[in-house]
Order: C-alpha cells, then sequence, then structure tokens
C-alpha cells in the first residue's frame, strides 16, 4: 500500500488583475446589485441579453463586417417560460 502524502499547504502568488478582469468583475457586481435592488422593491429580478437577431445586425462597410445593434431582451429570474435549457 501507498504511503499517504501530507498535503503541505503552499502560499499561492497574489491574482493580479488585467483591465479587462476589472471591467467584468464591475460588470458582475453591478449585475449581482441589481438583484439586490430588484429584490428589495419586491420585484423580479431581471437580466438584459442582446438580441440575437437579424434585425438587430448592421453591416459596417468600413470594417467590412456584421456588427450587433443595440436591440436588447429582457429575461425575468422567475419566468419559466424564458428558461433555456
Amino acid at each position: 500500500m501507498a504511503k499517504k502524502k501530507n498535503p503541505t499547504p503552499q502560499r499561492k502568488a497574489p491574482v493580479v488583475l488585467t483591465p479587462r478582469d476589472k471591467k467584468t468583475m464591475s460588470a458582475l457586481r453591478g449585475l449581482a446589485d441589481g438583484v439586490v435592488t430588484a429584490a428589495e422593491k419586491r420585484r423580479d429580478p431581471y437580466v438584459d441579453i442582446p438580441s440575437r437577431t437579424l434585425s438587430n445586425v448592421k453591416y459596417s462597410p468600413r470594417k467590412r463586417i456584421l456588427e450587433m445593434g443595440g436591440s436588447k431582451n429582457r429575461r425575468l429570474l422567475f419566468d419559466l417560460s424564458q428558461a433555456k435549457a
């Protein structure tokens, strides 16, 4: 039988956040604050998701690519008809 190794606690290097990481953390905190605010007002929490439809697509001739427009869909947390599997 193999001998059990005692795990020795190792110190990890401090995590350095990139500007992109900081922006993501800020967006997640804003989303969480929105959920808390809605719960305090006794309303259904929601998330606005960019609409992925053909009517929300624009062609940029300068960049020569398709870009998403600004249209968004609102998803409610407790609406089961909007749940995605």
